[in-house]
């Protein structure tokens, strides 16, 4: 999961708020999914080439609240909106980087990201690439990457439900 940070004309803001809404997403997805996670991505370049300290800030709240970051290596840049033609050839140009690929969900229109997904699969297969989760590559059990909600965290799961959110439905954290 990565936090979205507030933003203030136009610049990347990284408020008091920031401790708030690391927990506060972090309490959805166990509602909304029956799993939690420990594993956090910072937004934006911060977990590759942070430019201020603000930037690490969310680094420093997620690590303090127990969850452990994820940097990825491999940005196509996908956010943009690249046709799948462009967004294979990124992938093949930052590979020899690293081998953490960070796509999109999120943020309108991902037709052509997922569209490019084939092409990618198969140009890493053809490499001898594997595509495997990341706790394969962190050597660690999935249980733990992804723990089961407990008894106590399904009560929030009774709350989003009665408010009528659904998997796709809105964040209740949000004001």
């Amino acid at each position: 999961m990565s936090l979205d940070p507030t933003t203030a004309n136009g610049r990347r803001v990284f408020s008091t708020e920031s401790h708030e809404k690391i927990s506060c997403q972090y309490e959805v997805l166990p509602s909304l999914t029956g799993h939690s996670t420990t594993l956090f991505r910072p937004p934006y370049n911060a977990d590759s080439r942070p430019a201020n300290i603000r930037e690490l800030l969310p680094i420093g709240i997620a690590q303090s609240l127990g969850y452990m970051t994820i940097l990825e290596s491999v940005d196509p840049r996908d956010w943009q909106k690249p046709d799948k033609k462009q967004i294979l050839q990124r992938v093949k140009g930052e590979l020899p980087r690293g081998n953490i690929l960070l796509l999109h969900d999120g943020g309108g229109d991902r037709s052509e990201t997922v569209a490019a997904l084939p092409a990618i699969l198969h140009y890493l297969k053809e490499r001898g690439n594997r595509v495997v989760l990341l706790s394969e590559l962190l050597g660690l059990d999935e249980k733990m990457v992804m723990p089961v909600v407990t008894e106590e965290k399904k009560s929030i799961h009774n709350l989003a439900s009665s408010l009528g959110l659904s998997r796709e439905g809105a964040n209740p954290c949000h004001r």
